[in-house]
């Protein structure tokens, strides 16, 4: 049990820490999911960050041997080199294999909420951050096992906005769209990020100070 701290005739309590919050962030591509988990990094100081295909990418990087210089280049954020076709991905590109070991590998085989169930098993170890944010949300059968293990009031789903920026081409799109099939208790928050980037690095602090009950 913590004990209280004196210092200077002031007796200082420990604070109480809230339940640990998780919060899915949707939109297209470009629209500024990972943008939003590094405003409220900056904001907050100290979170954890996620993604759904964490462990697909890894996988698939230890499959085909890729090395970690080639892997950070695939993975940098704007890289065209992920779209290429590569000779030790079997003139697949790298976002090619992804699909394939995801829809054809692990999905068929261990159904479609699988990297839900993964990423539920990594939530599962203790962090001193108060909110894990997931950057990657795009599906909603990936999100309900991180609900089911973790109760639908610790979990909170942050949808983008950026005009010209849809989910075209994409298999993703946004989840939970009528508010009203959101599982009971989650929350969910409307975004639009309009290019004012000190706008919307406000918005994000506003809604995570709502998720957090922090003072506005």
């Amino acid at each position: 049990m913590a004990k209280a701290v004196k210092t200077d005739n002031v007796v200082s309590l420990p604070q109480r820490r809230g339940p640990h919050q998780i919060v899915f962030v949707n939109g297209p591509r470009h629209s500024g999911k990972d943008t939003f988990a590094v405003y409220a990094e900056k904001h907050l100081l100290n979170v954890r960050k996620a993604k759904f295909a964490e462990a697909l990418k890894l996988g698939c990087k230890h499959l085909f041997n890729i090395d970690d210089a080639t892997y950070r280049e695939f993975e940098e954020i704007g890289s065209k080199m992920k779209l290429e076709p590569r000779p030790e991905l079997f003139g697949m590109s790298w976002v090619d294999t992804l699909i394939m070991a995801s829809e054809q590998w692990m999905k068929p085989s261990l159904g479609n909420g699988a990297f839900g169930y993964i990423l539920a098993n990594k939530l599962a170890h203790r962090t001193i951050a108060p909110c894990t944010i997931v950057t990657d949300c795009g599906f909603e059968h990936e999100i309900l096992p991180v609900v089911t293990r973790f109760g639908a009031e610790c979990c909170h789903l942050v949808r983008l906005h950026r005009p010209g920026f849809t989910f075209a081409g994409d298999s993703r799109g946004y989840v939970f769209l009528d508010n009203d099939r959101l599982p009971t208790g989650m929350t969910a928050y409307d975004i639009d990020n309009d290019d004012q980037i000190d706008i919307f690095e406000l918005k994000v602090q506003r809604v995570m100070n709502k998720i957090l009950k922090r003072p506005m």
